[in-house]
């Protein structure tokens, strides 16, 4: 009876021992499984950082280092003004300097005399007073209504041509006089002083293309 009280005894420690055996690794295999599945996780993540490494396609330009500016490009120097594109810039700021509603001064009158007088590309030059009788006429027309700034450039441009024998011709001269004439009475000017500042155009243009005394 005891015999058999013992073995009872010993099978069910057995089966306990078994049990605890049993217990020990199904825990070490689920650690096992789950630092397995860690390390694939860890090995997934950093080749799919290479992945994507490779995969980036790289930029034309290098990025620019840090600190280093970049060098904007050079300018080409401005030109200086030839002396005939001085003496016209002169001529259209004397022109301008006229408008309505100012007093003209006769030293305004004065510096467009001047200026006619040096804009001209003719050898020899106008005479003082053919000068002079043409800007007294322009300063009237200007002094009457005020051109726009397209306008006076075409005025200014006329004048250039005018006093210009050798690039301007006697057959155009009569079309750039009447143009100068058109340009006052289609902006408001009298047709008088319109008239009058065309007729002073062409005495000087006829001068400067007189036929020299043999």
């Amino acid at each position: 009876m005891r015999l058999s009280c013992k073995r009872g005894r010993n099978m069910k420690q057995n089966r306990s021992l078994l049990l605890c055996c049993g217990l020990t690794m199904l825990s070490a295999l689920s650690l096992f499984a789950g630092s397995e599945q860690i390390i694939k996780q860890k090995a997934k993540d950093i080749r799919d950082q290479n992945n994507a490494q490779q995969g980036v396609v790289p930029s034309a330009r290098a990025p620019a280092q840090p600190g280093a500016a970049q060098q904007p490009a050079p300018v080409a120097p401005a030109q200086p003004l030839t002396p005939q594109q001085q003496a016209s810039a002169r001529l259209q700021a004397a022109l301008s300097a006229i408008r309505p509603g100012a007093q003209v001064t006769p030293e305004m009158k004065q510096e467009l005399t001047r200026c006619l007088i040096s804009v001209s590309q003719a050898n020899p030059k106008p005479s003082s007073q053919s000068a002079t009788r043409l800007s007294e006429d322009l300063s009237t027309a200007l002094s009457q209504k005020l051109l726009s700034t397209a306008t006076r450039n075409r005025l200014a441009q006329n004048l250039n041509a005018l006093l210009d024998p050798v690039g301007v011709k006697p057959p155009q001269v009569q079309d750039i006089v009447a143009d100068v004439q058109t340009i006052f009475e289609s902006n408001g000017v009298p047709a008088s002083d319109a008239k009058r500042a065309a007729e002073s155009s062409k005495a000087v243009a006829a001068e400067l293309r007189k036929p020299a005394a043999k």
